[in-house]
This record gives C-alpha cells, structure tokens and sequence, in this order.
C-alpha cells in the first residue's frame, strides 16, 4: 500500500497488501483532513474510467 510521509513530504510504498485486498476503483486521500486514526481521511471516487 502505498501511503503519503508528512516528513519526507513523498509517497512511500508501506506494504504489499494480497490481491483480495485490492481497489478496483480510484482511492486516494483528502490532504489536511484527519480521522480518528490520525490519517488523512480515505476517498474511493467511482467513475467509469480509470483517473489518472
């Protein structure tokens, strides 16, 4: 998975998640917003065409 670092200001790759757990819809984060975790808050954006 890949997560964004506040200190290096860079997306880094977290960890390998398993084909089950994978997305098939554009997901990212909303930045500045933060959920009770402490991470930005998660989007899924369902469109018919992948964004790039």
């Amino acid at each position: 998975k890949i997560e964004y670092d506040y200190k290096l200001e860079s997306f880094i790759l977290d960890r390998v998640e398993p084909a089950i757990f994978s997305k098939p819809v554009n997901y990212g984060f909303i930045p500045k917003t933060w959920d009770e975790d402490n991470d930005p808050l998660d989007t899924l954006v369902i469109t018919t065409e992948p964004l790039p």
